[in-house]
């Protein structure tokens, strides 16, 4: 028959889709139904509309999006043209697969993107090294797998098995690792099995974040993974179970926040605590928990909530716990014997909802009063509920109504030290998350005033803890009311509470401070307020060490803060501590910034040419230190980089031990460039000590993790272009 000029023959494959480069259209049932029913061997096309589809079809397979200009994976569910079903692949068996740049093919990839499960086997058995074939967007077969929620356990053996680095390869746009779609589509419990097992680093992909800070555990409990997963992630990292997002939401969060903050479940929650239901007369606390215990059994919503948070507690706490169905299939998380689980102690120790801990004290209002010994920590020492609230990361509101719930409870709680000694509000100062004397330290106070007048086992006082952790009191400040700002000091209201403290040493001859010196960053009215109750303090020795030279010595000491103790007692710079340092040389030894500590020099320049008990050129060579400080030293004392210690090392060979930047070394070899082909007591040259430090680096013995969990690998370059440098300077360091 012949055909019509606007006709002509396109052949097409005659199996599914598996190739980028294909020839195929509609066939002609498409106009009368408006869906495309099949694919045949070789179809007519008669029409320009036709014609136009078969263009967007050949593009589509070659960028990877279908021809409706959606994702590839939506092929598989809807879309305007109908079910998946209606859709026929053909594929070629065509040698022009996409290869990377490690000459791998994407045929495994591209059979997984479109469930094709045998030829993957059957690939994989072939061409094992094609599973490892990354697509553009990060994705490998194993994503595909992961998300296409495929049934098979064995595709997921072969894939992995094949590929395992593909485990911890996370994709672009979400940062998501395979481990992170099996649990968001609901793989089998096999399968994540696998993910998690099969390869000896597959555990560390459970704790892995993406780019929004979520685990595999949080859309695991999200999207309610099949029974048996969520123990296998928790079996191996149950501290995820609190892990926040950036969002500040955890899986914790997700099972009981939402519901409780909605109506039904404020109202059920309401139900029972104090207030919200009739309560019969001359009935104990515990007459009380029991009706209510009771209730809860009824109540089949808040029940089933309840039970899913205390599971997730368990685990986060390494109690041993089953998920559902799990206790047929073995879920055990380690966990140490006879340990006593106590529900209002745990959700006192975490952030977690207010309803949910109020929800826990009135069902176990006797767990508020008892000592917890060991048993939510093991190896902690005893403490009260309130003990682990004051040193928990609730923050504002929420920290001050769970201290405030608890007093209420058990007032004399307060009072109870633990076994070091430490009352509730020793460990509440020097919480970060609650550096606000108004929400939260206030409160214990006023139940027991004289708490901060009590030390603890060392003789260290809440002034004294608070002073120790002063770099991580941020009170946000307020530019147009300072006053405010003071009021919520908690430093500067145990001063005012109880001043002589400020005068008191511990058993290790600290005053506060010196702890302030050792740990404070600016000269604030922290700082202001203990100095006012201590005037004198600056000038007293703790060990043969002034405040000044705690300040030297602490990296986060500004200028401000340094120069505020000289003007105090300018002698300070001038006296060594017990060791023989200098200020000058503890700043040095800190590597501190020459903006920070050019200020000591001020006070003191003759520092910079003593010898004992080291140089403090030699100092900033031995420890980290930046280039500037370097470079200031020489350009100062230029005939420091000629003077070699007892075991026959210039700072330059320092400077090569520690793997200081060309620029460092540059300045050292400019002051005194017969270093350079220098030997030590040990026969060697900056260069071999350089060689030694950088391939040392490389020689770690420890187990190789995903790179996500390791520290990043500073640039190699510029060891290379010290190495050559020296080399350059003095080649025959090589013979």
């Amino acid at each position: 028959m012949e055909q019509s000029k606007e006709e002509k023959i396109v052949p097409t494959a005659h199996r599914r889709y598996q190739s980028e480069s294909l020839s195929c259209t509609p066939s002609a049932s498409l106009q009368q139904s408006g869906r495309i029913q099949s694919f045949d061997t070789s179809v007519r096309i008669s029409s320009d509309n036709d014609q136009q589809l078969l263009s967007r079809l050949q593009e589509s397979w070659t960028t990877n999006r279908d021809f409706l200009g959606t994702s590839t994976f939506q092929l598989h569910g809807t879309s305007s043209w109908g079910s998946s079903h209606d859709f026929y692949f053909p594929t070629s068996r065509s040698t022009s697969k996409p290869v990377d740049s490690k000459g791998r093919s994407s045929a495994i990839h591209d059979a997984a993107r479109i469930t094709d499960w045998p030829e993957v086997l059957r690939l994989c058995r072939e061409k094992p090294e094609w599973a490892g074939y990354t697509g553009k967007d990060g994705w490998t077969a194993l994503h595909h797998m992961c998300n296409r929620r495929c049934p098979d356990p064995e595709v997921a053996r072969a894939l992995i098995e094949a590929a395992p680095e593909t485990l911890w390869l996370p994709e672009e746009k979400n940062g998501w690792l395979p481990l992170h779609y099996a649990c968001r589509f609901k793989a089998p419990k096999a399968v994540v099995y696998l993910l998690l097992h099969l390869n000896k680093r597959g555990k560390h992909t459970v704790s892995k974040r993406d780019h929004m800070g979520r685990t595999p555990l949080f859309y695991a409990v999200r999207y309610d993974a099949p029974p048996g997963v969520v123990g296998l992630l928790l079996q191996l990292d149950p501290n995820v179970v609190l892990e926040e997002d950036y969002h500040e939401d955890s899986p914790l969060a997700l099972v009981w926040n939402t519901w409780a903050e909605k109506l039904e479940g404020k109202r059920l929650v309401a139900s029972f605590l104090p207030g919200g239901f009739p309560e019969p007369e001359d009935t104990t606390a515990e007459e009380r928990a029991v009706f209510l215990r009771k209730r809860l059994e009824k109540e089949t919503k808040l029940k089933e909530r309840w039970d899913k948070a205390n599971l997730l507690l368990k685990a986060a706490f390494g109690f041993p716990v089953a998920d559902d169905d799990e206790t047929e299939a073995g879920f055990v998380v380690p966990s140490t014997s006879n340990r006593k689980w106590r529900v209002v102690h745990a959700t006192a120790a975490v952030k977690c909802h207010l309803s949910l801990f109020r929800l826990a004290c009135a069902l176990h209002p006797e767990q508020v009063s008892e000592l917890d010994c060991g048993d939510l920590r093991p190896g902690t020492a005893p403490q009260t509920a309130l003990h682990l609230a004051a040193s928990s990361n609730a923050s504002g509101e929420l920290g001050k109504m769970v201290i405030i719930t608890l007093l209420s409870l058990y007032r004399e709680a307060a009072k109870i030290p633990d076994e070091t000694g430490s009352l509730p509000l020793h460990r509440l100062v020097e919480n970060p998350r609650k550096t606000d004397w108004t929400q939260h330290a206030a409160i214990l106070t006023e139940f027991y005033p004289r708490a901060v007048q009590i030390p603890d086992n060392f003789g260290l006082t809440p002034l004294h803890r608070a002073a120790r952790a002063m770099n991580q009191h941020e009170v946000e400040s307020d530019d147009e009311n300072e006053d405010d700002e003071t009021e919520r000091s908690v430093i500067v209201q145990l001063v005012r509470s109880f001043p002589q403290a400020a005068l008191q040493a511990d058993e290790a001859s600290y005053m506060p401070i010196h702890y302030a010196c050792k740990s404070g960053t600016d000269w604030n009215a922290d700082m202001e307020t203990i100095l006012n109750a201590a005037r004198g303090a600056v000038q007293v020795s703790s060990r043969g060490s002034l405040p000044l030279h705690l300040a030297a010595s602490n990296p986060r000491s500004t200028a401000g803060f340094l120069q505020k103790l000289i003007q105090l007692h300018p002698r300070a710079a001038t006296i060594p501590d017990a060791d023989g340092f200098l200020p000058f040389q503890l700043a040095c030894r800190a590597g501190k910034s020459w903006s920070d500590i050019s200020v000591l020099y001020d006070a003191y320049p003759a520092a910079l040419q003593i010898v004992s008990p080291e140089l403090p050129l030699q100092l900033a060579c031995r420890h980290p230190s930046d280039t500037d400080l370097v470079r200031q030293l020489v350009q100062l004392y230029p005939e420091a980089a000629a003077v070699c210690d007892n075991t026959g090392r210039y700072p330059i060979h320092y400077a090569c031990a520690t793997k200081k930047n060309w620029e460092t070394i540059e300045a050292l070899v400019h002051a005194h460039a017969i270093s350079v082909a220098s030997t030590d007591r040990m026969g060697e040259v900056p260069f071999h000590m350089l060689a030694l430090a950088v391939c040392s680096q490389h020689d770690d013995n420890t187990e190789e993790l995903p790179s996500w969990l390791c520290d990043p690998e500073p640039d190699p370059s510029q060891d290379l272009t010290s190495l050559f440098e020296l080399l350059r300077i003095d080649p025959t360091v090589l013979v």
